[in-house]
């Protein structure tokens, strides 16, 4: 699924992104686990949090990062 269309809150595995440097910077790779934290509207900015920290990306980059949800069973 798109990361658009995650739910606020849910773990999810990152399975495809379009190459980008921000996302290097950021540690946002293929395999990472991120949360989603906030998604504005009006094709604002996603909210993610990935290894503790906490990152902004824009609209046209979010909506071409293909995710699977990760159950954490508990775990947070």
């Amino acid at each position: 699924m798109k990361l658009l269309n995650c739910k606020r809150g849910k773990s999810f595995r990152i399975i495809n992104l379009p190459y980008d440097q921000t996302l290097g910077i950021f540690s946002i790779t293929s395999g990472s686990i991120i949360k989603v934290l906030a998604k504005q509207p009006f094709k604002g900015p996603v909210l993610l949090q990935i290894n503790r920290r906490k990152v902004a990306i824009g609209y046209d980059i979010a909506k071409q990062i293909m995710v699977e949800e990760v159950v954490s069973f508990g775990l947070s």
